[in-house]
């Protein structure tokens, strides 16, 4: 690799690094074959109490136990049909839910995803942000 193609590499690195850990808003990945996230960025803390690694260790019946009963509800057939591949593939999707903080309030959270989908187009992923909508 030339010295060249080193430096513009390392400033696209550098670039999209900042693009990542910087903004207001959470942007996150979900892997749908193993159920967990790949990453979140740092803004999740503020928006939730819990670090990335903190959320991305728990389980995800534990992340879904955090939002409110009545938002569950919705949550819970919306990634069933991710998995299932009953989502059209050029879509994106919103989801206004409440996510319970680590101190016991409830915050509004606002998200627009987009299902990641495999050469064979089957489901694998979701990316997206969400933006505390609390007020």
């Amino acid at each position: 690799m030339s010295e060249e193609t080193k430096t513009t590499f390392a400033g696209k690195a550098k670039f999209l690094y900042e693009v990542l850990e910087n903004p207001q808003d959470v942007v996150y990945h979900f892997d749908l074959i193993t159920n967990s996230f790949v990453y979140l960025s740092p803004a999740i803390e503020k928006f939730t109490g819990f670090s990335p690694g903190d959320l991305m260790a728990m389980g995800l019946k534990e992340i879904i136990e955090r939002f409110h009963p009545e938002d569950r509800e919705k949550y819970q057939p919306r990634l069933k049909n991710h998995r299932n591949n009953q989502t059209e593939e050029n879509d994106t999707h919103g989801l206004e839910c409440r996510f319970r903080h680590r101190n016991g309030e409830y915050h509004w959270f606002s998200t627009s995803h987009k299902v990641i989908y495999d050469e064979k187009s089957a489901p694998i992923a979701v990316t997206g942000v969400a933006r505390d909508i609390t007020g």
